[in-house]
């Protein structure tokens, strides 16, 4: 189970936040999600894991990549996308 973990999820698509919330939440982990880079940044200092959409709108999750690791160089990230190949 993953009780008393948290998970950040920063993606512009509600469906696949909500999605991803439930999963977790269910599991016993605390679900913080955002639909922007600007929303969701807050929280990835609270984070043991973050789920990063690549398509952020104005942002490329890739190209935000070396900030996380700079900033948060302990958070495990997954880059994930709705597209077929990058």
């Amino acid at each position: 189970m993953l009780t008393g973990k948290t998970i950040a999820v920063i993606d512009d698509e509600a469906a696949i936040c909500f999605a991803l919330q439930r999963f977790f939440a269910k599991r016993g982990a605390r679900v913080l999600t955002a639909g922007n880079w600007e929303q969701g940044r807050q929280y990835c200092a609270q984070a043991d894991l973050l789920f990063l959409d690549v398509q952020l709108g104005q942002h490329n999750g890739l190209e935000l990549l070396p900030e996380i690791r700079s900033s948060w160089p302990d958070l495990a990230v997954v880059v994930i996308t709705a597209y077929g190949s990058l």
